[in-house]
Order: structure tokens, then sequence, then C-alpha cells
């Protein structure tokens, strides 16, 4: 009988399987780093997207004051480029105003909302006062992109300091009127709609002093 040696100590084949484990964890690795750097990606466009209609809703409510001023300084109100659709292409600019009960001149007759119902409006492009830029308008039944709309709701209130006064004539003081004045206060509500659904809206408030108008200020 012939004793068969077995040796435990064989190698063969080692360096194959340690060359397939290590491709394999280097792999792994790179889908995770590949992944991790797609996500990283996606997170800084999207927050550049946020921050960007953020920063154009901010300037859409600064621009609905100049536009507020506009309308009081002008005194025959806007002039009318669409009489069909009754809107306004502020000349030069990519504003476009909307009429307000069929007048341009859209805070002389100020007028109050419930709360309730400024917030069934602001998000419907049909009941915004206006809309920039117009270049991007889209038909009826599209999706609006990079769009601002504009809100405006207006109450008049007098100034502190301000009152009438009214005495008996018999007393010889007449009546006398307080110089606080009287205010149109206006709430501006600016909505923009951005890229890949983004959307934010600011509202401000805007104070105009009554008799402050300079009609030789009217650009429209």
């Amino acid at each position: 009988m012939k004793n068969k040696t077995i040796s435990i100590g064989n190698s063969e084949g080692f360096v194959l399987v340690a060359a397939l484990l290590i491709m394999l964890v280097l792999t792994i690795l790179g889908i995770a780093t590949t992944t991790n750097t797609s996500i990283e990606l996606q997170i800084a466009s999207n927050d550049k997207v946020n921050k960007k209609t953020y920063f154009e809703a901010e300037a859409g409510a600064a621009l609905g004051t100049e536009i507020i001023e506009q309308s009081f300084s002008c005194v025959a109100g806007f002039k009318e480029t669409d009489a069909t659709n009754k809107w306004a292409d502020l000349g030069g600019t990519d504003i476009r105003v909307y009429s307000r009960d069929g007048d341009y001149v859209l805070y002389n007759n100020a007028r109050s909302t419930s709360a309730a119902v400024l917030a069934s409006k602001i998000g419907d492009p049909d009941k915004a006062d206006a809309a920039y830029p117009k270049s991007n308008l889209k038909t009826s039944g599209t999706d609006d992109e990079e769009t601002g709309y504009l809100y405006f709701e207006a109450k008049t209130m007098v100034q502190i300091g301000g009152a009438l006064q009214m005495t008996a004539g018999y007393e010889g003081k007449g009546k006398s009127a307080g110089q606080g004045g009287v205010a149109k206060v206006i709430d501006v509500y600016s909505q923009f709609a951005g890229q890949t659904e983004s959307q934010t809206t600011i509202a401000m408030g805007w104070r105009h002093l009554v008799g402050t108008e300079d009609p030789s200020a009217c650009q429209y």
C-alpha cells in the first residue's frame, strides 16, 4: 500500500480570488461615491433654484411698490395695450398690468378684502393685478415657467396724529384738522413660480401718503 500525501499549503488560485474581492470592493466604493456625488449635485441644483425663486419674488415685491407709485402718479391711468383682454403693457418694460374693474388707476378707489378672499386670489393668475416677465406668460391650460404675479389690496387710513375736531360754531372755535394726514396702505403679495415647480410668495406692506402724488413722474 502506498501512502498519499496531501498538501494543505497549496495556494494556487488565491491571487485570482483576492483580485476579484478587491475589484468588488472598489466597484462598490465607486458606485457609492458616484451616487453620493449625484445626490449632492441635485441638492445644490435644487438649492440654487429655490434661492433664485425667493430672490425673484422679493424683487417682485419691490417692483410692486414702483407700480403702485406710478399708478398714483399717472392720473389718467396706464395706457391700455389690449382693449379686448384688458391689460396694459408698461412701455419699455416686460411688465403687464391688468385692469381692475375696467380701470387702470388701480388704487385711487381703495377697496379692502377679507383675508379669506385675498388668500383665494393669490396663486390664481387670472386674479393677479400684474405679471412679469410678460414674455414668459403662457396660453391658457399650460404651466407657467419662471413667471411672477403681483396681487394688491389697499385700504385708506388716517395717520397717527390725524383727526378732525368740530366744535359748535357759537363757541367761536370752528373746526381744525390734525396734521397726521391720510395714507393709502397697500398689501403687496409677490408670487414667483420658478423651475422644477419651485414657488415663493412674499408679502409686504406699502404706505402711500395721500397728497404726495406727482403727475410729472408718470412714465406710462
